[in-house]
């Protein structure tokens, strides 16, 4: 994912329209513009810094979002995440590991049966191949 398309998709995320970004930004809507449509791909670091922080985020979020592709729907987890008290971002935290705990039982018992039925299954192809 390019610079301009994780702003945009930022942008979008909060539902600011480029005048928005570019008041809260301090940009000049003209210079925004550009660098949200790819134009110019290499902002100066304070012009990009001011926009980053208007959205939200951090410099370092764009490399994550670089490397790791997030979804809209992952995107706006957590930004609802972020803006949650301690207490709430304890019980996501909770809630997510609870839930990575079941689908990961799941899982293993999913492989256990698979290895079951394999050696069943090669068991079974010996024993034709021995008769």
């Amino acid at each position: 994912m390019q610079l301009h398309e994780c702003l945009t998709n930022w942008r979008q995320d909060r539902g600011l329209s480029v005048d928005d970004l570019a008041v809260l930004s301090n940009v000049p809507k003209s210079t925004l513009a550009k660098i949200l449509s790819g134009n110019t791909p290499n902002p100066q670091i304070e012009t990009l810094k001011a926009i980053v922080y208007a959205l939200g985020h951090t410099l370092d979020e764009i490399e994550d979002e670089q490397r790791y592709q997030y979804t809209r729907q992952e995107r706006e987890m957590i930004l609802k995440y972020r803006n949650l008290d301690p207490q709430g971002q304890t019980i996501i935290k909770a809630l997510l590991d609870m839930e990575a705990g079941r689908t990961e039982a799941i899982r293993a018992q999913i492989w256990r049966e698979v290895e079951e039925r394999g050696y069943r299954i090669e068991a079974a192809n010996e024993e034709q191949a021995e008769a």
